[in-house]
């Protein structure tokens, strides 16, 4: 993956609300995560930033509603982009 963010797609996310549908976690094999989680599926929240992750993997920051600030990675975790 190109190790920059293309702006006019991070810019095109950043502030639209987004639905966890399903994330891993630090009992997960084989991804990014290193942390337990606090989001369950179903939870929403808002999208802050679009970064690339360790491994090339896009990285969505995301501000829940429940007050947490858990990331989702690109590939690893679902989620719905909502309108």
């Amino acid at each position: 993956m190109n190790a920059k963010v293309n702006e006019g797609r991070k810019q095109s996310l950043v502030g639209r609300r987004i639905r966890l549908v399903h994330i891993l976690d630090s009992a997960s094999v084989n991804n990014d995560h290193d942390y337990k989680t606090k989001v369950k599926p179903g939870d929403l929240g808002t999208i802050t930033d679009i970064s690339i992750a360790p491994k090339g993997k896009l990285m969505i920051s995301v501000d829940w509603d429940n007050k947490s600030n858990t990331p989702l990675i690109q590939g690893e975790d679902s989620y719905e982009i909502l309108d």
